[in-house]
This record gives structure tokens, sequence and C-alpha cells, in this order.
């Protein structure tokens, strides 16, 4: 009986040890845009914006794009090959996720998918370059997680959850975490106060704190 107990026990050290392994690598991390490490498991809050599609060429259109405002880094002191798991809402509403890293551009509309591997310098930081882009006027949230591979791709780093909201600009708090948040203050892209939505880049500040930014079309 003693000797069950041990093998049972040394069997359950041996899976321990494997969980562990199987943590996150650390040769790569998830950097926002002043430089701070975003940690394993954080969700980031994305809010749609009007892109025009030529910058000062509104003729030529635009899209609604949540961009996900984070680089990654390579934290050694040698190339390493990088790519990125990518898991997208199974049933979105609106739109798609395009991710354009670490060196060439996927769009999928759900589902998962893995990135083609990239090299990244030593301490090199690279932007993502990805975003969810929605359908021009369907308001929605979407949600996407993004994992770090590193190497042959079975190595994996942290993983964060996007969430990507696109508002209607006149009944802001739509979603079900939002039913009590209002809306406070709302500016132009100027910082200018405004006492009604108005056609571009709206700023808007919430009842708890948060501050938007709402394309209104």
């Amino acid at each position: 009986m003693k000797k069950i107990k041990f093998l049972a026990f040394a069997a359950a050290m041996f899976l321990a040890a494997g969980n562990v392994c199987a943590q996150v690598d650390n040769t790569f991390s998830f950097i926002d845009a002043d430089g701070n490490e975003v940690k394993d498991g954080t969700t980031v809050i994305c809010y749609a914006e009007k892109k025009y599609n030529v910058e000062d060429m509104p003729f030529l259109g635009y899209k609604i794009l949540a961009k996900f405002d984070l680089n990654v880094k390579n934290n050694t002191s040698a190339t390493a090959k990088v790519a990125l798991k990518v898991d997208a809402s199974l049933n979105p509403v609106s739109g798609k996720v395009q991710v354009c890293f670490p060196s060439s551009c996927d769009s999928h509309d759900r589902g998962s998918f893995t990135t083609a591997s990239g090299d990244m310098m030593a301490n090199e930081v690279r932007d993502l370059s990805s975003e969810w882009i929605f359908e021009k006027g369907k308001y929605a949230e979407e949600t996407v997680s993004l994992t770090i591979l590193s190497g042959d791709k079975k190595a994996v780093g942290p993983k964060v959850t996007i969430r990507c909201i696109y508002a209607d600009p006149t009944g802001i708090a739509g979603t079900e975490a939002d039913k009590n948040v209002t809306e406070t203050a709302r500016y132009d892209a100027n910082g200018r106060k405004l006492g009604a939505p108005q056609k571009g880049l709206n700023i808007v500040k919430m009842s708890n704190g948060e501050t938007r930014k709402v394309a209104v079309e």
C-alpha cells in the first residue's frame, strides 16, 4: 500500500512539474504604448475609431477599426523566432480580425489560427499592427485572445484578451457590463466640448472614469 501511495505521489509531482514547464515562456512579452509590460492573463479594452484608407483623402473611403494598441518585445540578447496564436470570436456580430505580425497579414472572421513565424532582433520592440475591423454602423463588442508563440511554436508565451468595442454614439452604454455606466462629457478630436455627438472622432468621458474614443458617422 505504501508503494502504491508513493507511486501516486510521484505521478502527481511529475504532472505538476509538467504544468510548470507549460507556463509562460519569458522570451517575449506584450508591451503597451507607454512601454510597460502587459502581464499574462490581462484584458485590454480597445474602442473603435474611424480610419481613412489614405489620410487627408476622405473621398477614398474609411474603415472602422479597434486597433490593438500593443507591442511585442524580444527580451533576449539574441535574434529569436516568434509567432502569434489568435482566437477570435466564434460567432462575431460585426466584422473580422486582422493580424499583421510578425511579418505577414492574416484576416479571419472567426475561430483560431496561428500566424507564420518570423525573426525579431535582440531586445526589439515591434508593433502588433493588428485590429478588429467592424462593419460600418453595425455596433458590437468582439473578443480576441492573443498568445505569443516562440521558437518552434511549442513554447507558449504570455496570453492577453482584447475586448473590442464599437458603440452607438447616441447610446454608448450598450453592453451588458456598461448598463449602469453613463456619459458625463464629450469632446471633439481637438478637445472642444460638445453638446451632442459630432461627425468624426469623439472623446467620451464615462461615469466609471473611462475615456472612450468613438467614431461618429
